[in-house]
């Protein structure tokens, strides 16, 4: 695998166009509508929604699952707060409402990946639990 550049806020789509080309119309696409500042959408829907395509035809997309998920564990793998919101908020929590079996994408996904997968699952359960209650913090 590519060896990923210092990944900070503000270069982290651009660094995932360089490690997942294929993605780059989609990028573009969104970047057009939603301008500079449209990290979150880059990492969110579209880019589940991308990876739910190629997934279809894991045997011929290998290689750009695990290039995917590389880039996505070395994102995950940061101190950097605003690059983990970017992984937990704009991808995982996308990745889970969106209706994927996210079981689908685990073997590709690094440690520190499922790591954080694992706490926001917890973390929407309480939340289920407490909407079920009518126990939402106010």
């Amino acid at each position: 695998m590519a060896q990923v550049k210092q990944i900070t806020f503000e270069n982290a789509a651009a660094q995932l166009i360089e490690h997942v080309p294929e993605y780059k119309a989609i990028y573009d696409q969104k970047r057009e509508a939603f301008g500079e500042e449209s990290q979150y959408v880059i990492f969110g829907l579209p880019f589940v929604q991308f990876l739910r395509e190629v997934v279809q035809h894991k045997a011929a997309n290998d290689t750009l699952l695990k290039r995917a998920f590389f880039f996505i564990e070395q994102c995950a793998n940061t101190d950097d707060e605003d690059i983990l919101a970017l992984i937990r908020t704009g991808f995982l929590e996308d990745l889970i409402k969106s209706g994927t079996d996210e079981e689908t994408f685990v073997p590709y996904m690094g440690a520190k990946t499922k790591s954080l997968l694992a706490e926001i699952k917890v973390w929407w359960a309480k939340f289920a639990e407490a909407n079920e209650k009518n126990d939402l913090p106010r």
